[in-house]
Parts: structure tokens; sequence; C-alpha cells
């Protein structure tokens, strides 16, 4: 589906259309089969598969379009988690909840950091990143970086407080330091 970004950033592009379209197929026979016996997890991975196929695959294509590519992959990390908790057997409890919750809502400053290197490639070809859109409102990428650096702090800080692991508290206000 990254065809036409692969090309501009002189990426190899290995499969062609037919075995992508055969690849997507694959984890449908692993849904099908955790449905049978898990429900629960089953769901979450149906969920999974329209989601992700919906931010990839035209006509959608969410991955392109500002702020819901950031909040497709949000909602795929809180599904993530939340068939851990499952897979694990774990009953959702109200601190399991709320780390669900500050997974996903915090899961887009991380996000941020991974189309750093990929923003004259994604202006090029359409791909509308926080750092396309910001620049194309007059933002420099150094104050872009400054603001996801925050916000990840901030994400991974109240994720660690709540989980109630003090030590790595400093670690996690220390993450904008390694991308500033």
């Amino acid at each position: 589906y990254d065809r036409t970004e692969d090309a501009l950033s002189a990426r190899p592009t290995t499969l062609d259309e037919g075995a992508a379209e055969w690849l997507a197929l694959v984890p449908l026979v692993f849904t099908a089969h955790v449905a049978t016996t898990r429900i629960e997890l089953g769901l979450a991975l149906v969920g999974f598969s329209i989601v992700s196929f919906a931010y990839h695959a035209d006509p959608l294509r969410l991955k392109c379009v500002f702020p819901l590519s950031y909040k497709t992959e949000a909602f795929l990390g809180g599904l993530c988690f939340f068939m851990g908790l499952t897979a694990a057997g774990t009953s959702p409890t109200n601190a399991s909840l709320w780390l669900l919750l500050a997974v996903t809502l915090g899961t887009p400053a991380a996000l941020v950091f991974k189309d750093y290197k990929y923003i004259d490639a994604d202006a090029q070809a359409g791909v509308r990143s926080a750092f396309v859109f910001g620049e194309a409102k007059g933002v420099s990428r150094v104050t872009l970086r400054r603001l996801a650096a925050f916000g990840l702090a901030l994400s991974l800080s109240l994720v660690t407080a709540w989980s109630g692991q003090w030590a790595l508290l400093a670690l996690a206000a220390l993450a904008p330091a390694a991308v500033l």
C-alpha cells in the first residue's frame, strides 16, 4: 500500500499486488481460530483487522489524513493493550481501564517521532503527518519535535505514575532529552 511513498524515498518494493492481497488474508485465519475459542479476543482481533485495513488501504487510507492517522494508530495500540490483558486472562479493573485510556491517548505523542525521517517524502506523496501539517501552518520542525517530546514525557509519566512504577518515573521524564 505504500508504493508511492517507497518510490519517492527510493525504498525498494518487494511484494507485488497479488502477494500483498494474499498476505493480508493470513491474519484472518488466526482471527477465525481465536474467535472460536475466545470470543472477546476474537472480536478485538476483528476490530484490529478492520481498523488496520482502513489505515492502509484505499479508499480510506487513514494514514494520509491528519490527525486521523495518529488517532487510528492510537486506537490500534489501545486494542493491542486490551488484547494483551484479555489473552493473559486478566479481568478488567478500574486501574487497567485507566491504563488502557492512557496508552490509547499517549500513543500519538510517541508516533510523531516515526515520521521525522520521512517529512519530505511524506509531503511529496501527500501524506499529512504532524510535521507536514505543522509546516504548512508555519510551525518549525524543531518546535513540533519539542511539542511531541513534551506530550511523550507527559504520557509516559502518567502511565508510570498510575502503575506505581515510581523508579521509572525519572526515566519517563528524561525521554524528551533523547529526541531534542
